[in-house]
């Protein structure tokens, strides 16, 4: 799926209960951050998180499972 400005298609199971209520498909509390990474990483890309974090360690848990992690940013990338 396109992703367009303005719109907002994280899923309202998670979207519209109290903030960290929930763990999302992901391991992520809802409405954080990663959480919405998560989401979009999987309905744009269909890619699955495979581990569940803080953000500021979501760079060395990607390079433990063995995908790059640079400051050059790429389609499908979080940046």
């Amino acid at each position: 799926p396109t992703a367009f400005a303005g719109t907002n298609t994280y899923p309202s199971k998670w979207a519209n209960v109290p903030m960290d209520s929930v763990l999302d498909s992901w391991g992520e509390l809802n409405r954080e951050c990663t959480s919405y990474a998560a989401w979009m990483l999987h309905s744009v890309n269909g890619f699955e998180m495979p581990f569940h974090d803080n953000a500021v360690s979501w760079g060395p848990d990607a390079q433990n499972h063995g995908y790059a992690v640079n400051s050059t940013p790429a389609v499908g990338s979080i940046y």
